[in-house]
């Protein structure tokens, strides 16, 4: 039995000796993968201070001091898109890392390097293939799309993905509030766009001691480098640190990150492979009307004049803001709403659209309340010529009122009539080759 084992721990030492680099050759998409299941494979906990990425940028000082780290260290590391270095590098790191194995043979070392090109015209993976140290990975080597899922939940902690069906239904406000519930620091980083990564990353940077004490709500639109985005998503999100550039960022294990996905039409970032992996946390459905924000002059004012309307002060006297009353959230709802929702697909009512009709209807009220066609006195002394008794023509003033105050009030599709509804089923009914209504 003894000899056996040792046997069988030689046959081990002989396999490391022979497979000191583990070679992936895989897609931009599949670079997750590969980095996952090398550390996987090589029973290294997952941490970004074993992954270095390289860039056009690139030095040879930089490269230098990985090989020796990974020499020496015994350590597992990681070598991110070698085909990226120059050909002077590359010639370089091969001679050192050969020089290094020439000088201790002995030296245990392992180096994982992932590529997104064809291995075949890379100086630096030729060289290293011709020393007889490379043990090339195939896609059966690495981790299955249910293993991947199942280690991606894992190290996605304190994370929470935010998605609605439409744009426009409020998922900041539920973010926020989310954060102001849980009494953090709201910390909003938006990246979209040609965003520059260095620029991120001295923005997250800067402000890590409001990390340590808060929460971050990463808003994430459309980027103009959808590969550059899933890469600095998945340090972020997973190893909590990244440096492609010149700035190293680090957040917090403990602070919680809220993700909040752009739903508009033309959007990619569903589409990012890390996101694949990650089930949303909350998926708003609809707008909720109870976070309806009275503190808004607009919302308050468009209330008051409707509640007005409704209990026909305003057909009896001026009306104006020094007669406006605070009104609670349920009572703005249910004004605003009687005036809002009708003629109107639920499913497709946004803030945006609602916002269109506030600012809408707060200048109308405001405005037409002032205007000599409304101011009550006005109106009474263009009826006094009619030869009527004063109780007949207070009537009639009341009604003219009444009457353009209703017209009014008839036209508040008109200003909300092209809304996310009518183009989200237009977009739908385009894809499907199908026709589709609208409603008024």
């Amino acid at each position: 039995l003894l000899s056996k084992s040792r046997e069988e721990i030689s046959c081990q030492k002989e396999i490391l000796k022979n497979e000191k680099i583990l070679l992936v050759e895989t897609t931009n998409e599949g670079i997750l993968r590969a980095i996952l299941s090398l550390f996987q494979k090589t029973n290294t906990p997952p941490h970004i201070r074993h992954i270095f990425y390289c860039t056009t940028r690139t030095n040879w000082i930089q490269i230098r001091a990985f090989v020796y780290r990974c020499f020496y260290s015994k350590s597992f590391h990681q070598l991110i898109r070698p085909e990226l270095l120059s050909q002077s590098i590359q010639d370089q790191f091969f001679r050192l890392l050969r020089s290094l194995i020439k000088e201790k043979p002995d030296q245990y070392f392992r180096i994982g390097i992932i590529t997104a090109t064809t291995m075949k015209n890379q100086q630096l993976i030729n060289g290293l293939r011709s020393m007889r140290i490379v043990d090339i990975l195939r896609d059966q080597d690495l981790l299955n799309k249910a293993e991947l899922q199942n280690l991606i939940q894992e190290m996605y902690k304190n994370c929470k993905l935010v998605t609605s069906r439409i744009s426009g239904l409020g998922k900041s406000a539920c973010i926020r509030q989310a954060i102001e519930k849980s009494n953090k620091r709201y910390v909003k980083i938006p990246i979209y766009g040609d965003f520059e990564i260095d620029t991120l990353a001295e923005r997250l940077r800067s402000q890590y001691s409001q990390f340590e004490t808060g929460s971050i709500h990463l808003d994430i639109g459309t980027a103009a480098n959808t590969q550059q985005l899933n890469e600095v998503l998945y340090c972020l999100l997973l190893f909590r640190n990244f440096r492609f550039g010149q700035v190293a960022v680090s957040i917090p294990t403990e602070t919680t990150i809220y993700i909040e996905l752009d739903a508009s039409s033309d959007a990619t970032v569903n589409k990012l492979p890390l996101l694949q992996y990650i089930t949303p946390s909350i998926i708003v459905e609809n707008i909720d009307w109870m976070i309806l924000n009275i503190e808004q002059d607009g919302i308050q004012a468009v209330a008051n004049y409707l509640q007005a309307i409704n209990n026909k002060t305003i057909f009896q006297q001026n009306f104006n803001s020094s007669k406006f009353e605070k009104l609670d959230v349920k009572t703005c709802v249910h004004l605003i709403q009687a005036l809002f929702l009708p003629n109107k697909d639920v499913e497709y009512i946004t803030w945006t659209q609602l916002s269109i009709f506030v600012a809408v209807f707060q200048r109308l009220f405001t405005g037409f309340s002032q205007c000599g066609y409304f101011l009550f006195d006005c109106v009474q002394e263009s009826a006094r010529p009619l030869n009527i008794v004063q109780k007949r023509r207070a009537e009639l003033v009341q009604k003219l009122r009444v009457e353009l105050v209703q017209i009014l009030l008839k036209s508040s599709n008109q200003f909300t009539s092209l809304s996310v509804e009518s183009v989200r089923k237009q977009q739908r009914s385009a894809a499907n080759g199908e026709s589709t209504t609208f409603s008024d």
